[in-house]
């Protein structure tokens, strides 16, 4: 008995490959077109402030360099970088790292903890191309309720005006 192995034609085989190389071409020169993360509006890994000795500075009351904003419903603590925090972030263009937080006590259920720092983070993703140097940022809030987005939205604009001073 004599088992016949199908083997495809040698023109498919050749179409597969130029496929496969055009492809792989295509992904590199997107690769090197790539702008930076600030122009992109993306929220990665990066940018999320972790490191919990740069979060004690932040909050430190004793230190006059960090700074405080009110914009309902979010209060801004933020601090500029100095260069061995700055080389803590991964990223080379964007040293800025934000932290946001949703207290416990005011809302009970993490689904809502959740659904108002999704809205923050996402407000920050949209307007975060008004940011101008590298910062630590605490985003707190401070609303009694859940806000909308677009309230959420109008007061993440406003604090980024305030801290950084454009209009």
């Amino acid at each position: 008995m004599i088992i016949k192995i199908f083997e495809p034609p040698f023109g498919w085989l050749f179409l597969w490959n130029e496929v496969l190389l055009r492809s792989v071409n295509n992904f590199h020169k997107c690769e090197r077109e790539r702008s930076p993360d600030i122009l992109r509006k993306t929220f990665k890994k990066d940018e999320r402030l972790c490191s919990v000795k740069v979060i004690e500075a932040l909050f430190d009351r004793k230190n006059t360099a960090n700074g405080g904003v009110f914009s309902y419903p979010m209060r801004v603590v933020f601090r500029p970088q100095i260069s061995a925090e700055a080389d803590l972030s991964l990223s080379p263009q964007n040293a800025t790292q934000v932290l946001f937080s949703v207290p416990k006590r005011q809302f009970k259920h993490a689904v809502d903890r959740n659904l108002i720092r999704r809205r923050m983070k996402e407000a920050y993703r949209l307007h975060k191309q008004l940011l101008i140097g590298d910062f630590s940022i605490a985003f707190i809030y401070i609303g009694k309720g859940i806000e909308d987005y677009k309230v959420i939205e109008k007061g993440m604009k406003s604090a980024l005006k305030k801290v950084f001073g454009t209009k």
